[in-house]
């Protein structure tokens, strides 16, 4: 199924609470494993730019994962911020406190850890995981240049 949104309108606060937007769509892919890609386009100077704060970033995708993809089983998530200087991927990392915190189910063992002691390994099945079951946040790192396979998807009209 190869669906792109139309682009939509977010408000969101900055980090000093004042309003910027910027527009947002969401891409699925046609793959055995479907992908989805949230795009963020950034165009207007005068609001603060995803690209540039992890804040704003986090907050703008949790809010869209949780309002737009939440229950969608997804293979794989993905997200492109493009603003002035380009477009640009960004390295999701899942919350797994945040999943635990919410009493989502996982599978526990003990392991030991020296001195006599143990630690606990938390493992999730993959089928458990479905969006908006975790907040999700983008790595602290500079942005890549997009994957050939996202390139395509957001390509794609």
């Amino acid at each position: 199924m190869n669906y792109q949104s139309n682009f939509h309108d977010i408000v969101f606060p900055d980090e000093t609470g004042s309003p910027c937007v910027l527009r947002y769509r969401i891409v699925f892919t046609n793959t055995p494993e479907l992908l989805a890609v949230v795009h963020l386009q950034h165009s207007d100077p005068s609001f603060a730019s995803p690209v540039t704060s992890l804040t704003i970033r986090d907050q703008v995708l949790n809010r869209i994962i949780s309002t737009e993809l939440a229950g969608i089983r997804i293979s794989s998530l993905r997200v492109v911020i493009e603003d002035g200087s380009g477009a640009f991927e960004f390295p999701l990392e899942f919350d797994l406190h945040d999943y635990l915190l919410q009493g989502r189910p996982y599978d526990s063992s003990p392991v030991p850890a020296g001195g006599g002691r143990f630690r606990e390994e938390i493992s999730i099945s993959s089928d458990r995981i479905i969006a908006g079951s975790a907040r999700v946040h983008t790595a602290p790192a500079s942005p890549r240049a997009l994957s050939m396979e996202v390139a395509d998807a957001i390509a794609q009209a």
